[in-house]
């Protein structure tokens, strides 16, 4: 890693951090543990290898053997194994792609949620006959059905909100909060230039300033109810249409987030003036619009002039050009041509004029918060210290808990979400209006 650039090793370790926390899900809810079990594995921080400790240890327990006993050797009981095939039945039956289905799963497909509540309550020892809406009140309030059910539910959301295309996740860092009080990401700046040092002369101390910027972790978050009636239905609408809805407002909701620390001129920066402000030299007004030679190298040279707070020239390469959909088919024409190999840009009085940022000089990013803004706005950043998303406890993903609802004769599930943004430096950013 020591070729990539700071961006390819942050989008690396993003990477790397969806495949340990989509590892430990699959893991844990391979062998059910509860969900406070699973949110717990994934919220620790421990790698993979340690979450399979755990799982082996917690399995073990529940099976009565030794802390060592393997979890590649643990044998489930005739109930978990059936409630296993009922799992990954409704997965399958509801479009979920799986790898490995629970030997049965693809038998108890063609079951519908009437008859699965039917079969769980004969199998929990109690008599299954009369009106099928009894049966399915009775196998919602002594069964397994209800986790099953959530489970269900639980998966498509939390599948929609990782495959949710958000872009912030392209150019944003992220960052963890302890609680909900306001907290300070804080960064140094130096006058640490080596001086010229005469015969005899002394050493003089460097000089460190430090930056704070504040932000602050909220909680956001909807219930969603699954009826009796849907049950009864044989509405698997319920369980996949409306947990994958929440699942992609939940990835959306951390976008607007992330993309309100950049647009929104309300919010302040330590000094008390908004992030993009003359006296921050990085608001380029008239060079936005569609990107030309002359408007967009006069942004890249503002940020490459940029100065730090003890005034010295810090030479700030923007690595991300951030625009509206609306300027998308304008800026790609745009950066797609260069003198060689494709068409120019230029005027008929200078036709062959070579476009310096033509090809690979930016990331581009399109986003459509944008476009509710200013469609003619653009924005550029730098690799790091631009906008850092916050999550309480570092928890990326929904928070997701269940119950019995009395008022529906079903259950409800509390989708929740602890997220904050910041613009953490104003010389790491520049934005172009019309």
């Amino acid at each position: 890693m020591a070729s990539l650039t700071p961006g390819q090793r942050q989008r690396f370790g993003q990477q790397l951090e969806r495949q340990r926390i989509r590892g430990i899900r699959e893991l844990a809810r391979s062998f059910q543990l509860s969900p406070d079990q699973e949110d717990k594995l994934v919220s620790s921080g421990m790698s993979l290898g340690r979450a399979r400790k755990q799982v082996e240890d917690i399995v073990a327990q529940r099976q009565n053997f030794g802390p060592g006993y393997q979890v590649v050797s643990v044998g489930r009981t005739e109930k978990e194994s059936f409630r296993a095939a009922v799992q990954d039945s409704l997965l399958l039956r509801c479009g979920t792609k799986l790898e490995k289905p629970a030997p049965g799963a693809n038998e108890l497909q063609g079951l519908t949620l009437r008859e699965i509540a039917r079969e769980m309550v004969i199998r929990s020892g109690q008599r299954a006959g009369g009106d099928i809406r009894t049966i399915v009140g009775r196998a919602l309030t002594t069964t397994d059905m209800p986790q099953l059910l959530v489970e269900t539910s639980r998966r498509t959301l939390m599948e929609a909100y990782e495959q949710a295309p958000e872009t912030w996740r392209d150019w944003c860092e992220t960052g963890t909060a302890t609680d909900f009080k306001a907290g300070k990401a804080l960064g140094l700046e130096g006058d640490v230039a080596l001086k010229k040092i005469p015969e005899y002369g002394e050493y003089t101390d460097g000089r460190l300033a430090e930056n704070a910027e504040e932000y602050r972790v909220e909680t956001f978050g909807r219930k969603l109810v699954i009826s009796r009636q849907a049950i009864i239905n044989d509405d698997l609408g319920a369980l996949t249409d409306m947990p994958r809805m929440y699942g992609e407002a939940c990835a959306a909701l951390v976008g607007d987030v992330a993309y309100a620390a950049l647009i929104d001129a309300a919010l302040k920066m330590g000094d008390g003036k908004p992030l993009f402000d003359s006296a921050h030299h990085n608001l380029f007004t008239g060079k936005g619009g569609a990107p030309t030679v002359e408007n967009l190298g006069a942004v890249v040279t503002g940020m490459e002039l940029q100065q730090d707070s003890f005034g010295r020239v810090v030479t700030i390469q923007p690595r991300f050009f951030i625009a509206p959909i609306a300027l998308k088919t304008t800026c790609e024409s745009f950066f797609n041509t260069q003198i060689t190999g494709g068409p120019v840009v230029g005027t008929q009085a200078q036709p062959l004029v070579h476009n310096p940022y033509g090809g690979d000089f930016f990331r581009r990013i399109y986003d459509r918060r944008l476009d509710l803004d200013a469609a003619t706005t653009w924005y550029l950043a730098a690799a790091r210290s631009t906008v850092k998303v916050f999550f309480l406890g570092g928890v990326q993903a929904p928070y997701i808990e269940s119950r019995d609802n009395f008022d529906t004769d079903g259950f409800e599930t509390k989708v929740r979400m602890d997220v904050g943004a910041k613009a953490l430096r104003w010389i790491t950013l520049a934005k172009a209006t019309a």
